[in-house]
């Protein structure tokens, strides 16, 4: 910055303009600080005495007379430091505060539950908040019970994290005693810890259920047609795909990336946690994602040695999954849906193939009449095709054994 000043008026005129840059500078500064506080406060994120960058410093480098009769005043300030303020105040360069820790312990499970299943070869894994325990409840008497398999195997059990009330410990620990089936890391359970948990998941498999030849991980909350899921799966293996990742599939470029924290609540991305892009790369909507053996290792192996990043199925199955070499997708986007009441419809209609294998369904009683529609359906050996798929490619379900 160059400032030029008529030399016969040069001290007088160079002391105000200092004058004037400080306070320039000053308010600049402040204002920048008073319109971050308040965008801050809207998100519920209060600033800290330690929230603000480093300060915009300016240095004289020059003062010195010109042969036209003026006096120039050379000022250098470093643009690293104007790009950092504005970095920040549009969320851009801030470091990302939640690093991914090396090793997330188990704090109650049981270790053997996937071993003394010698035939074991499908484990349903959970996420779950340590007081929903109403929902698991609901899962074990319906897509997640063993009764209508084979003997010994699947396996059920919940992934959840870590919590401050006793209440809530005390009741987990009395469900693990009766159940068996609780697996509880030593890392917060909150929203924005999801991908620890999904993290946990994968490390808890990699190391005790390794016998598994599929996982199949769903939210609490989550409908599952496992026995559509399970046949697709079992088809793959059969003409020899072995690492592949079946999921409803967010294609490259279509999920936009929510920004705006007037719109966004929870779901806000700032610009430095995922930079450079408005829309995500290709990932699994995580309501409900199926891997073999292999991916899991995999991915729990470079899922680790990747930077941090919160919303849990962009990390895993795009960010981290696309390190993996000779990954297979199997689209299930066209029997996803998140409208309970569009699922529940298509349920309930008797006449019409099931089109939905996996749906976000809150209520219980919708949740259990779909069960056991669904039930019903596959002891008539009603037809209940994928309806992405030809008509002629769907085999009749055989009747439970």
């Amino acid at each position: 910055m160059a400032i030029r000043f008529n030399r016969k008026y040069g001290r007088t005129l160079g002391v105000i303009a200092l004058s004037i840059i400080v306070i320039f500078l000053f308010i600049t500064t402040h204002a920048v600080y008073s319109n971050v506080s308040n965008r801050q406060s809207n998100i519920n994120h209060p600033i800290t005495s330690d929230s603000i960058q480093n300060n915009i410093h300016a240095t004289i480098k020059k003062i010195e007379p010109s042969s036209d009769g003026n006096l120039d005043i050379v000022i250098s300030i470093n643009m690293k430091d104007i790009a950092s303020y504005l970095n920040w105040f549009s969320g851009e360069g801030e470091a990302t505060r939640n690093n991914l820790p090396a090793t997330v312990n188990v704090v109650m499970h049981n270790p053997k539950i996937c071993e003394s299943r010698p035939q074991l070869r499908w484990l349903f894994y959970v996420h779950s908040a340590p007081d929903n325990q109403v929902k698991r409840h609901n899962i074990r008497a319906t897509w997640g019970s063993s009764a209508h398999h084979a003997p010994g195997t699947t396996i059920l059990v919940f992934i959840v994290g870590s919590v401050d009330d006793p209440g809530v410990q005390r009741a987990l620990l009395e469900e693990q005693q009766t159940h068996g089936d609780i697996v509880q890391g030593d890392f917060t359970d909150a929203y924005k810890n999801l991908t620890l948990k999904a993290i946990f998941g994968l490390k808890w498999i990699a190391t005790y259920c390794k016998n598994a030849e599929f996982s199949l991980k769903a939210d609490d909350d989550a409908f599952v047609n496992v026995f559509e899921w399970m046949r697709l799966a079992e088809t793959k293996a059969a003409d020899d795909y072995h690492r592949f990742i079946m999921c409803p599939l967010w294609k490259d470029n279509t999920m936009p990336i929510l920004r705006d924290p007037s719109k966004c609540m929870k779901w806000c991305v700032k610009y430095s946690e995922f930079p450079g892009r408005q829309y995500f790369p290709q990932y699994c909507a995580g309501l409900a994602v199926l891997m073999t053996r292999e991916i899991v290792a995999e991915l729990y192996t470079a899922a680790i040695k990747t930077p941090f990043f919160w919303i849990d199925d962009v990390f895993l199955t795009g960010i981290v999954s696309a390190k993996l070499k000779g990954v297979h997708y199997v689209d299930m986007m066209s029997s996803f849906t998140l409208k309970e009441a569009l699922a529940s419809e298509n349920y309930l209609d008797t006449k019409s193939p099931v089109r939905y294998h996996v749906a976000h369904v809150k209520n219980f009683a919708t949740f259990r009449t779909m069960w056991r529609v669904l039930l019903a359906r596959r002891d008539s050996r009603q037809h209940i095709p994928n309806a992405a798929d030809p008509p002629t490619s769907r085999p009749f379900f055989p009747p439970r054994t």
